[in-house]
């Protein structure tokens, strides 16, 4: 359960992050729906329980937005 709840953690921390790409167009929106994408492994990886996995898909979807 509480690997759950960090995964969900990381998650909402990474899209707060995008939130300011959600508004523009274009190039923006293939970050965004990367990060979303990376967001939803993560929560599958976390409700497989594997934790290093979770990390991961968490950097990748926050490097995501990064760009």
């Amino acid at each position: 359960m509480k690997l759950n709840t960090a995964a969900v953690a990381l998650i909402v921390g990474a899209l707060s992050i995008c939130g300011a790409g959600i508004s523009y167009a274009g190039e923006h929106v293939n970050h965004v729906s990367e990060a979303l994408t990376h967001a939803q492994m993560a929560v599958d990886a976390g409700q497989k329980g594997t934790a290093n996995t979770v990390g991961q898909h968490a950097q990748q979807a926050l490097a995501a937005c990064r760009t």
